[in-house]
């Protein structure tokens, strides 16, 4: 393949035997081009098993030509997928990479909010985790549900949805 003609064998020795080094935990990846730019985040339950499948194998063409672009990585192990699932959404706003398609426009997984810090707190659908002191879960990785779970304790509980003035 002519992306791994890219990588020279020395390269592609180190980036495999790091990867098979990896922990089996969830976590962040963070894929780097010879020149220290980041060119790819992902997101695994395995980090060793997901990060090895780059450098082994068959892939389609954008895959193999990320994978033979990368000449580093640095991962980032994390305690839940959920938590791996957010700070792939950032690191991809953050840097956003060329072979990540998704995510780099502004959407971005959605939350349910809880604005405890307001005197009558409120139950909302938000895309933004602001430092405002509220209580946030998620992320949900289906819009819709999120949505009609909001609507769904709207219905039970007789809770404010407007805000106050």
């Amino acid at each position: 393949m002519e992306s791994r003609m890219q990588q020279s064998e020395a390269v592609l020795s180190h980036l495999r035997s790091k990867a098979a080094a990896l922990p089996r935990v969830p976590g962040v990846y963070i894929m780097r081009s010879a020149s220290g730019k980041v060119i790819y985040v992902g997101k695994s339950r395995s980090l060793r098993d997901r990060v090895s499948q780059y450098f082994h194998g068959a892939h389609d063409v954008k895959t193999a030509r990320m994978a033979g672009s990368v000449h580093d990585f640095d991962f980032i192990v994390c305690d839940t997928e959920m938590e791996a699932l957010a700070l792939e959404n950032r690191l991809i706003k953050q840097h956003t990479p060329k072979y990540n398609i998704r995510l780099k426009d502004a959407k971005s997984y959605p939350y349910i909010k809880v604005t405890v810090q307001e005197e009558y707190p409120r139950i909302l659908f938000s895309r933004i985790m602001k430092k405002d002191k509220a209580k946030y879960y998620g992320p949900f990785t289906d819009v819709l549900s999120a949505k009609e779970t909001v609507e769904t304790i709207h219905k039970l509980f007789p809770i404010r949805k407007c805000k106050k003035v």
